[in-house]
């Protein structure tokens, strides 16, 4: 049986950004409520203008759900800082509305965190609905480091080795001959599920602790969406808190397959904010060099596209992605989309 909330007598708050998914949202509501116990704990949801139905459902269905109502889009960093500002708990959560949350997850979550003092920040692995690991890219203050990282990310190479138990193999045995920026590109997959310090953890299910926010700050909001938990993780290690990923512990990520491909609708807002993460880190000679890489990166693959283009039946397919890899390349050689507000 959950405990109630009290005044000042909060463990964790947990933060959920919404905006036109009031199915994954139920479910994900639903989730919390059926997976966390023995942990004092307010749910505060933050509706970034849905038009979809969702602040009805959880004012119907979820009355004791927090629910504040944007009437305009205020972006993951700044309705999760809206949570924060009404916040109790001694640790805040930031969870997807796309997520399930399997038993257990935020009880070690917490507790690994009641047991490090000096650790500022927790994540958990990410899995597919189908079970199978969804990797994300471990970025770290590096510049070169980044660099390699887009662009192994720009061309898929992970997809190359398409076999789990193959990309286990390869992270576990080749790793050191691979180096150790395509090792934490590939450290998902690694079968341990010991506890160990990242730069890095995602913003789908990632656990602060209020002390560290209270001395680092609040998420940066000139990054609409992407990368504002790259920069998050950053700070507080800057500040010496520590970051650990728990890949024992494990959320379910119902993300789309089509975000996770070359070119996509949101490949734009994506690069616009590793623009300003550059930006912020690098100056301008990080910028330039991020543009080069981006640009020559697409123009590679928009070469490929137009054989395809022009040799397969599937020609509708194609001339999308060759539009949309136009755009990005467009969008990367202005020089006004990733200044500082």
């Amino acid at each position: 049986m959950l405990e109630s909330n009290k005044l000042n007598d909060v463990d964790l708050t947990i933060s959920i950004i919404s905006y036109n998914t009031k199915d994954l949202l139920k479910t994900c509501l639903e989730s919390v409520y059926e997976s966390i116990s023995r942990i004092r704990f307010e749910l505060i949801v933050v509706d970034n203008g849905s038009l979809d139905g969702s602040k009805e459902m959880i004012k119907d269905e979820f009355p004791e759900v927090i629910l504040i109502e944007n009437k305009n889009n205020a972006g993951f960093a700044g309705a999760n800082n809206q949570a924060f500002s009404r916040s109790k708990g001694r640790f805040f959560l930031l969870l997807n509305s796309d997520t399930k949350l399997p038993a257990g997850t935020i009880s070690a979550m917490t507790g690994f965190m009641e047991l490090h003092s000096q650790v500022g920040i927790v994540g958990c692995q990410q899995i597919r609905p189908d079970g199978s690991i969804q990797p994300t890219i471990n970025f770290s203050l590096n510049m070169w480091a980044n660099l390699w990282l887009i662009f192994l990310s720009l061309f898929q190479w992970k997809k190359l080795i398409l076999n789990a138990r193959a990309r286990s193999f390869v992270t576990r045995y080749l790793g050191w001959a691979l180096g150790k920026t395509v090792g934490s590109y590939l450290h998902h997959y690694s079968p341990s599920k010991m506890p160990y310090e990242v730069d890095w953890v995602p913003g789908v299910c990632l656990l602060a602790r209020r002390e560290a926010i209270d001395q680092v700050g609040l998420l940066d909001e000139n990054f609409f969406m992407y990368n504002e938990d790259v920069d998050w993780c950053l700070r507080m290690k800057q500040k010496g808190w520590k970051v650990y990923f728990l890949p024992g512990n494990k959320v379910v990520h119902y993300v789309t397959q089509s975000s996770e491909r070359i070119f996509d609708g949101v490949s734009p807002l994506r690069y616009k904010s590793a623009f300003y993460f550059f930006t912020k880190y690098y100056g301008e000679k990080g910028v330039l060099l991020l543009r080069i890489l981006v640009i020559v990166s697409i123009l590679i693959q928009e070469g490929f596209f137009l054989l395809l283009y022009l040799s397969s039946d599937r020609r509708e397919e194609f001339r999308k992605k060759l539009r949309l890899g136009w755009d990005l390349v467009k969008f990367s050689l202005s020089f006004d989309n990733f200044a500082y507000k």
